[in-house]
C-alpha cells in the first residue's frame, strides 16, 4: 500500500511539475490504476471462493435435477400452506432455489429476533443464517414445518438416513420416496 501510494504521488507530482511529460504520466496512471483494480478483483473473488466455495453449474444442476421433481411432487399432492425444507443443504438458501417456504436461509439482512425465535424453538441458526437440520415435534408445529426432506446415504449396503432424528421415525409418516436417495416426510401435527 505504501508503495502504491508512493508511486501515485510521484505521477502526481510529475504531472504538476512537468506538463511535458504529463501524456505519459496519465497513461502511467491509468495503466497502474487498471493493473490495481484487476489484482484486487481476482483477490477478492480467490478470498471469497477460498471461505465461502464458489460452485460449478454442474454440481447445481445435478443437484437441483434430484430434488425438483420430489418438490414438486409435494407441490402436486398438497396446495395448501405449509413450510417444506431439507435435512440436506448444499447452501443455506436451498429453499429459495426450489421455491419452496423453508427456514433454511442466509442475508445479511436477516432479522436478528427472527434469528433468535428459531435458535429458542431448536434450529440452528448463527451469523446472518439459519439452517433446518431437523427440528422438534412441537417446533415444527409451530412455524408451519409440515414437510421434510430427508437425504439417505448408503452405509456398507444398508441404505439408511443421512440424518438420523427419532421424530422422523417415530412421528412423521413418510410420504414418499425417490427410489434411493430422498424421503419425504409429512408432519401429521404441522399447524
Amino acid at each position: 500500500v505504501i508503495i502504491a501510494l508512493t508511486l501515485y504521488l510521484a505521477i502526481v507530482l510529475i504531472i504538476k511539475y512537468k506538463p511535458e511529460i504529463k501524456k505519459v504520466c496519465v497513461v502511467c496512471l491509468a495503466v497502474f490504476v487498471s493493473c490495481e483494480l484487476v489484482f484486487n478483483s481476482l483477490d477478492t473473488f480467490k478470498k471469497i471462493d477460498d471461505e465461502v466455495l464458489y460452485s460449478t453449474r454442474d454440481s447445481y444442476t445435478e443437484w437441483y435435477d434430484e430434488f425438483s421433481p420430489v418438490v414438486e411432487y409435494v407441490k402436486e399432492q398438497d396446495n395448501s400452506l405449509y413450510r417444506m425444507d431439507t435435512t440436506y443443504h448444499r447452501t443455506v438458501n436451498d429453499p429459495m432455489a426450489l421455491n419452496i417456504f423453508g427456514i433454511s436461509h442466509s442475508s445479511s439482512l436477516m432479522n436478528t429476533k427472527a434469528l433468535n425465535f428459531l435458535t429458542s424453538m431448536g434450529y440452528t441458526s448463527r451469523g446472518f443464517e439459519s439452517k433446518y437440520c431437523g427440528g422438534t415435534i412441537v417446533g415444527d408445529a409451530l412455524i408451519g414445518m409440515k414437510y421434510a426432506i430427508v437425504e439417505w446415504v448408503d452405509n456398507n449396503g444398508e441404505i439408511v438416513p443421512k440424518t438420523r432424528l427419532k421424530v422422523f421415525d417415530d412421528l412423521y409418516e413418510k410420504v414418499y420416496n425417490n427410489g434411493y436417495v430422498l424421503n419425504v416426510y409429512e408432519n401429521p401435527y404441522s399447524l
